[in-house]
């Protein structure tokens, strides 16, 4: 997916959006709290935007994630057709969650696409488009998957409701999605998987001062269709299996 964003293309606009301002290299990424340098290496397409970068740029500047990553413009009057300024854009990331015992992933996150959704499917706040690892939250996530999350302010944390799915990311630099029984006014989280083998995805317990970000999934998508039904008929059979062997050998 790397291979569809022009980051060239991508630098030219962040430099042209500078220049239109008026700023320096150096005002300019003092505006966005960077180093110097890293606005240099974003202009010259050493590098991309960091997500942080772009929602700066939206929020300060009224410069939308579509005009920096495609060049199309989000305004209405500048465009042949109304519809595209009518989608909000979401940030494909880099990074992956895990659904299973964790992946590890740097504070830098890498802007690869975005995806539109109409703004009546997405609620008010910061959105990302993260892809899913693993299989512990088989069948209702599969591995490949993505899924659209909404980060909650700590405040909303108590708040939401028990056993639904987060992403959840811990201060080491972990990332989860879990069904989470929150238990916040006795300081922890349990993770749980929904995958019934419980062997290999166990639940276990987050304290709360070990949380750094909680994310609401919202949204997801995915091209593949599990048979529910064959799955749970393919377990039954195995069980039946199990039971014959052991009555065999009992004799």
């Amino acid at each position: 997916m790397k291979e569809l964003i022009d980051k060239i293309a991508i630098g030219q606009r962040i430099k042209r959006c500078r220049e239109m301002l008026e700023m320096s290299q150096i005002s300019f990424s003092q505006a966005l709290n960077v180093k110097q340098q890293t606005i240099s290496q974003i202009e010259n397409g050493s590098i991309l935007p960091s997500f942080e970068i772009l929602v700066l740029l939206a929020e300060k500047y009224g410069v939308s994630y579509q005009e920096i990553i495609d060049g199309r413009k989000a305004d209405k009057d500048r465009q042949n057709v109304s519809l595209p300024s009518e989608l909000v854009s979401v940030p494909i990331t880099d990074i992956s969650v895990a659904a299973g015992m964790g992946n590890f992933n740097e504070d830098y996150v890498e802007i690869m696409n975005t995806i539109q959704l109409p703004p009546h499917l997405v609620r008010k706040g910061k959105h990302l488009c993260v892809k899913i690892k693993g299989h512990s939250m088989s069948p209702t996530l599969q591995d490949g998957g993505f899924v659209i999350i909404r980060q909650l302010e700590h405040f909303e944390w108590e708040k939401q409701t028990d056993e639904r799915i987060f992403v959840i990311t811990t201060k080491k630099g972990e990332a989860f999605i879990k069904r989470l029984k929150l238990r916040f006014k006795k300081d922890f989280v349990v993770c749980m998987s929904d995958n019934p083998d419980k062997f290999t995805y166990p639940n276990f317990n987050l304290d709360i001062n070990d949380i750094n970000t909680l994310w609401y999934a919202e949204w997801y998508l995915s091209a593949k269709m599990p048979n529910i039904h064959e799955q749970y008929y393919e377990r039954l059979q195995r069980l039946e299996d199990e039971v014959d062997e052991i009555k065999r050998k009992l004799g």
